[in-house]
């Protein structure tokens, strides 16, 4: 399966000189995590995501605006003292994206693309034609293209099942809602008890749907966690993040993130740092282990902090950690 039947065609992207505050306003009306920034020449220049626009004002000693920044990112309303605080003649995309944008174009497979999400740790990656966004392809997107095929390959369910006094005259194979539509054209006696049925049916496959995409996703994390317990930290990559933030820095934030990565990576599932335990780096493993004693070795002893908290709790359970480096406040 190509990238080009997957993708989000329908693209909403901005301008380099679009205020981050009407970022903000579009991401939440449209339900989106991220926007491609293109320049006058249509060509990608950067993506602008909900942790660029946190990041810009993320204060760890304040959870009354934590919690607001928390909504943002979950996609409901935004906080007016967050729209307040971002001055549109300084906060604009070009100064809060991200400029190194891992792309794919419309002929990659799938199964690289979601290589390729797992090794940056990236939720979406657009879609380039000519250095020109054409679409963004995200994890839900493969993922539901998984279910689906599974879907397809897995035995159909038999309508006929469907509880009834006498058979219907209908064809072998239906699907479950042209059963009471059959029936009341055959002339056939129906009942609520049918009806009840029918929905109880329905219900039941939404749930194993349900179902089949939390255990791809499942699948995804646990592929990730052991990519991450197997990579190693070199000085390549060490310094390729140190000039990120610095970067950051120069930007005028006072943290950067240096990882992000699924909850399974610590041996407590994050609880020790969801608490916060002191003794929370004892539980990370693989990279996130080489960071922290890369920060321990060179960075502490320059003044250098370094954090760990959950970024992401669907349904209220801790699934995203994130480890900073941290240098003001």
């Amino acid at each position: 399966m190509r990238v080009s039947d997957i993708m989000t065609r329908a693209l909403i992207t901005v301008a380099p000189q679009t205020p981050a505050r009407e970022i903000a306003r579009l991401l939440v009306t449209h339900g989106i995590s991220a926007v491609p920034v293109i320049d006058a020449e249509g060509k990608l220049v950067g993506i602008v995501g909900e942790r660029d626009l946190i990041g810009q004002h993320a204060d760890q000693t304040s959870p009354r605006r934590e919690w607001w920044l928390s909504q943002l990112a979950q996609g409901h309303a935004i906080s007016t003292e967050f729209l307040a605080s971002l001055d549109p003649a300084s906060r604009s995309a070009e100064t809060v994206m991200t400029r190194k944008v891992v792309t794919v174009d419309e002929e990659m497979e799938a199964d690289e693309v979601a290589r390729l999400m797992v090794a940056h740790g990236l939720k979406r990656l657009p879609v380039v034609r000519d250095g020109k966004p054409v679409g963004i392809v995200s994890r839900i997107d493969l993922v539901r293209q998984l279910s689906l095929k599974q879907a397809d390959e897995a035995p159909r369910p038999d309508p006929a099942t469907v509880r009834r006094t006498d058979p219907p005259t209908i064809a072998p194979t239906p699907e479950p809602a042209a059963v009471p539509v059959a029936r009341l054209e055959s002339g056939e006696a129906l009942s609520a008890d049918g009806f009840r049925d029918l929905v109880s049916d329905f219900h039941r496959q939404q749930r194993q749907r349900d179902d089949e995409v939390h255990r791809l996703k499942a699948e995804q994390r646990q592929k990730r966690v052991s990519a991450l317990i197997a990579e190693r930290l070199d000085d390549a990559h060490w310094h390729a993040l140190l000039r990120k933030a610095a970067i950051a820095a120069g930007q005028g934030l006072k943290e950067y993130l240096l990882l992000s990565f699924p909850c399974e990576l610590c041996t407590d599932r994050s609880r020790a740092i969801n608490v916060p335990d002191p003794h929370w780096p004892e539980t990370l493993r693989g990279l996130a282990a080489d960071l922290y004693s890369r920060w321990l070795d060179e960075l502490r002893p320059a003044g250098f902090g370094l954090s760990a908290r959950v970024t992401e709790f669907p349904d209220g359970i801790p699934a995203e950690v994130g480890l900073f480096l941290v240098w003001g406040g």
